[in-house]
């Protein structure tokens, strides 16, 4: 009796995996419904990339795509009294807030508190060269494998030359 339920329970098992397996491959053969011909069509200036022409519809493509921008707020600290390591006193905020032609620095440590207005001389996807019309004095972000900050405005900040590591928020 055992044996026949065992058998019983196979024949089920085994029927119904096999009609799983039949509406599956039913599913797959609606999804990869035919291509019209419309869209097999490849155009001219596609086939002309190949043999080493311009496309010029991928050239105008990716002049549309903007460009790497440095828009956007970072932060990042500074060690501002150097004999004071362990007081949380001793380190200094640096906050950077980055919008088109503009940026506001702020340096924020115990020893002082300062803002200044920067404006964006240059900028390329790995550098951003930014100067206080005021003193003169400028900044430069890199980036790397991770973003930097340096320049004679922090120079005459903190007294020494020196990169700073900050990030995007």
């Amino acid at each position: 009796m055992i044996e026949r339920t065992l058998k019983t329970l196979l024949f089920l098992l085994v029927v119904s995996f096999s009609s799983c397996k039949e509406t599956n491959s039913s599913k797959n053969k609606q999804k990869s419904a035919p291509v019209s011909k419309a869209e097999n069509i490849i155009s001219q200036k596609q086939i002309s990339e190949d043999s080493g022409k311009i496309d010029t519809d991928k050239t105008v493509s990716q002049q549309s795509i903007p460009s790497l921008t440095w828009n956007g707020k970072y932060f990042g600290t500074f060690l501002r009294l150097k004999d004071e390591y362990a007081d949380p006193r001793a380190w200094g905020q640096i906050k950077l807030d980055i919008h088109d032609k503009k940026a506001i620095f702020v340096i924020d440590s115990y020893v002082e508190i300062l803002k200044k207005n920067m404006e964006v001389i240059s900028q390329s996807p790995k550098e951003l060269k930014l100067k206080d019309p005021s003193t003169g004095k400028s900044l430069t972000l890199t980036r790397t494998d991770q973003l930097t900050l340096e320049g004679n405005l922090m120079e005459s900040i903190v007294g020494e030359q020196e990169k700073y590591k900050i990030e995007k928020q």
